[in-house]
């Protein structure tokens, strides 16, 4: 890890909302083995009702694009409405010009294209909880 990531006491958090389930635990695997500790929502409103318990909020959230209910920038606006500030990252099956726009506009945190491999998947969070994106 880098050492802006290996001065934290403890492991990075990184929640991961992703309606596909096998996607979601075998992004939830990768998540393990880069170090971080991952929780897995299979919604936007499952991720919600977590921020009104005894949950800690995570460091870092990976949301997917395109899920039933509640797109992943549907999901950052009401994040951003309720005040909740967690760097959020867009994964989307297609990170062409407009939707990288649209989540610039949002105010997301960085913008990802499936496949997600190991280095991109460390670096991005890395860089997105350091606050350098």
């Amino acid at each position: 890890m880098s050492a802006g990531v290996a001065s934290i006491d403890r492991r990075l958090a990184v929640a991961i909302v992703e309606d596909d389930a096998s996607f979601r635990r075998s992004l939830g695997r990768l998540c393990g083995v880069l170090g971080f500790s991952a929780m897995e929502f299979a919604s936007g409103a499952a991720f919600l009702a977590t921020l009104d318990g005894a949950e800690p909020r995570p460091d870092c959230l990976l949301v997917d694009n395109w899920m039933p209910w509640m797109t992943g920038l549907e999901l950052h606006g009401v994040l951003r409405d309720r005040g909740v500030r967690v760097p959020t990252v867009l994964i989307t099956g297609n990170a062409g010009r407009e939707t990288r726009d649209r989540c610039a506009q949002a105010g997301l945190a960085a913008c990802l294209e499936k496949p997600i491999g190991a280095d991109e998947l460390l670096a991005i969070v890395e860089q997105v909880v350091a606050g350098r994106l």
